[in-house]
């Protein structure tokens, strides 16, 4: 973890992330068989690099919540949020 992240982010924005995470694994039909690797790499980290660090899990939660039934394997996302009549979900930046 970066210096300047551990100065600045509080104990409760990093276990509400680490909390996210691990439920999204859980609420997909496919999280158990996500590869740890993968997981601790790209799913768990709060942030990559220099993306600014906003409380985004519960956002992006919501909503792959209400699809997880949709995607039946990690290699497929289902069709895009436009063709099935949802806002497609954009991040600030």
């Amino acid at each position: 973890m970066p210096l300047a992240d551990l100065e600045s982010l509080s104990k409760n924005f990093l276990l509400t992330n680490l909390k996210f995470a691990y439920q999204a694994r859980a609420d997909v039909p496919w999280g158990a068989e996500l590869p740890e690797e993968l997981f601790l790499n790209d799913v768990l980290p709060y942030a990559s690099i220099n993306e600014r660090r906003d409380d985004l899990a519960k956002g992006f939660l919501r909503p792959l919540h209400a699809r997880r039934q949709e995607v039946q394997d990690a290699g497929r996302g289902g069709p895009p949020p436009e063709q099935r009549g949802l806002p497609a979900v954009r991040c600030p930046l």
